[in-house]
């Protein structure tokens, strides 16, 4: 709402209206937000950096992730202090020369070409041409806030400001 005022009626969230929100998650203090869109927002304590903007910022109203703009968020959970979202890479705008993901394999695929795009079933991704050999396509766990005990996954205590692959 803009402000640190607490509410004591339901009050439509004015830096969200005319969005689509399809899931709510709360911890403490915070919120996150997912949009028909697949965009996050988050909004409340920063204070270990589970609202995912790189900082410790309060923040007084929804803020798009920018971190998680290349992913599409499927899904979202909130811990005390961290968040978890299950995400996959966005469809990329065909580039040519563009070759597809193949989605037996979920590795980059040289030999399907875009003419074979109209056969593409649900879940397939595009991938540019880049110089790395493989490119993952599909679901992935992203986490980040508080790290203490090792609950965001990552294989440490710390922190994490910003969504990190688990």
């Amino acid at each position: 709402h803009g402000d640190e005022n607490n509410r004591k009626v339901p009050t439509p969230v004015q830096a969200l209206r005319g969005t689509k929100v399809v899931a709510v998650a709360c911890g403490e203090f915070f919120i996150v937000v997912q949009t028909a869109e697949g965009d996050l927002y988050s909004s409340g304590s920063g204070l270990y950096g589970q609202l995912g903007h790189g900082d410790t910022t309060n923040r007084f109203v929804p803020t798009l992730i920018r971190a998680m703009d290349a992913a599409e968020v499927l899904s979202l959970a909130c811990g005390g202090f961290h968040t978890c979202v299950c995400a996959r890479v966005r469809p990329v705008e065909p580039v040519l020369p563009t070759m597809l993901c193949s989605a037996a394999s979920g590795r980059f695929d040289p030999s399907t070409s875009i003419a074979s795009s109209a056969s593409l079933n649900q879940g397939d991704s595009f991938c540019r041409e880049a110089p790395s050999a493989h490119r993952e396509c599909g679901h992935e766990i992203y986490s980040f806030g508080q790290g203490q005990f090792g609950r965001l996954g990552h294989g440490d205590q710390a922190d994490h400001l910003t969504p990190a692959i688990i």
